[in-house]
């Protein structure tokens, strides 16, 4: 911009820069909004969509089942479906049983953090709350499968429903972080990725001699499964149960060659028994401990 002062010209040097957004949720389309009333002979078809699914309960209870796991769930709890997630809902035998469900694309990475069972604080369920207002606003109440914008709606009701959505799952994974502290979050950063690695090998090294599984891991990292699993094999190339079961076996070659027998190995290493440890160690080496033994010998 140039102006005149005195016969001269003076230039704005004043310069603006543009700053785009950076958005970690992003919804792509909602597929379906639904609120339920739950009798006592509610059972759901299983269902597998790759999209993710919220399932919040208004009032009563319900039990969801996810990948062959019942979580129960009560009045104020919300569970969060990750895409391609086989699962589908059965009674608990709550009277006044309502049940709200959001279905949605989001490819997010991060929201992998948040799949399963979820204990909404105050502020997210007023978003929740929000939701359900601003789409009641949007489209035809009550809702079904299919979404049916109503003619007169009003206005920035569609934008805001989705919007409230984003805030949601932003809140959730916030709450989900805070859990671990020392742990420095930046989405699709290589060294948050490179921390978390680092910290389920280490406690799979210190647990060669105990009988871990995913569940306790989950828990130590405060992660879901699908989550960890999916980063550990980007990073590590095999899964961490595979992972667990090599460090395992090379503690057993250590074991069988300081002469301990088959039985005691599987003992000490926590096998279930010993035909499981042969199992395990002839997928590892191509041998059985037995023949392992005699090249020892050898």
């Amino acid at each position: 911009m140039t102006f005149f002062v005195n016969n001269f010209i003076i230039l704005n040097v004043n310069t603006y820069y543009r700053y785009f957004i950076k958005k970690n949720i992003k919804i792509q389309n909602i597929v379906t909004i639904e609120y339920l009333d739950i009798n006592k002979n509610f059972h759901s078809e299983e269902e597998t969509h790759p999209f993710s699914e919220i399932a919040y309960v208004d009032s009563g209870a319900i039990i969801c089942v996810a990948d062959g796991k019942q979580t129960k769930l009560n009045r104020g709890e919300l569970y969060f479906f990750l895409p391609n997630t086989p699962h589908y809902y059965i009674t608990a035998f709550e009277p006044d049983t309502k049940l709200f469900i959001i279905c949605a694309n989001c490819k997010a990475a991060i929201l992998d953090i948040i799949g399963g069972k979820n204990i909404p604080d105050d502020s997210e369920k007023k978003e929740i709350t929000d939701i359900f207002s601003e789409a009641k606003r949007a489209f035809r109440f009550p809702f079904d499968k299919k979404l049916i914008p109503l003619e007169t709606s009003d206005f920035g009701a569609q934008q805001l429903t989705e919007a409230h959505i984003e805030i949601l799952l932003t809140k959730l994974i916030r709450k989900k972080l805070s859990v671990s502290p020392e742990v420095k979050f930046v989405t699709n950063s290589e060294d948050f990725n490179d921390k978390l690695v680092s910290d389920i090998i280490k406690m799979l090294k210190s647990g060669v001699y105990e009988k871990l599984d995913l569940g306790d891991i989950t828990k130590s990292v405060h992660y879901c499964k699908t989550y960890i699993n999916r980063i550990f094999k980007q990073n590590v190339g095999t899964t961490i149960m595979h992972y667990y079961y090599r460090l395992k076996t090379e503690e057993a070659k250590k074991l069988l060659n300081k002469g301990l027998s088959i039985n005691e190995v599987s003992d000490l290493l926590c096998y279930d028994n010993p035909n499981y440890f042969a199992k395990v160690f002839k997928s590892s080496t191509g041998m059985t401990p037995s023949k392992y033994r005699k090249t020892i010998d050898k």
